[in-house]
Order: structure tokens, then C-alpha cells, then sequence
């Protein structure tokens, strides 16, 4: 398995997983469960709201430096 987490666990790999692969390299899991209520919910969404203004005004900043 390519997640240092996972390395111990048995498992087995059959053929080749390109697009596994290509979520592994391009995507941001973001773990939920049912106990999550409205008010979380609009917390995680105002907190991801904020962190990808922030990298947008960063990036931004950079290339007009």
C-alpha cells in the first residue's frame, strides 16, 4: 500500500490501478461520520472557505511579485 498508515495490513494488489492511483496523487479526503450536525458542518465548509482564500490570495501575491 502507497499510505505509510496502511503498510502493516495485509492485502493484496491485483493489476494495475491507474485511477486509484490518480485519486491518491490528486484528491483531499476529508473524513465524516453521521454524528455530524449542521453547525459542524458549516464550520468545516467556513474553515476549507478560508484556508483556500488565504492559498488563492498567497498565490496570487506570488505571481504578481
Amino acid at each position: 500500500l502507497k499510505q505509510p498508515a496502511y503498510r502493516h495490513i495485509r492485502h493484496r494488489i491485483v493489476g494495475d490501478l491507474p485511477n486509484t492511483d490518480r485519486v491518491m496523487r490528486n484528491a483531499f479526503f476529508v473524513g465524516v461520520y453521521p454524528g455530524l450536525d449542521e453547525a459542524r458542518l458549516d464550520y468545516m465548509l467556513a474553515t476549507f472557505a478560508d484556508f483556500f482564500r488565504r492559498f488563492r490570495q498567497e498565490r496570487d501575491r506570488k505571481r504578481l511579485g
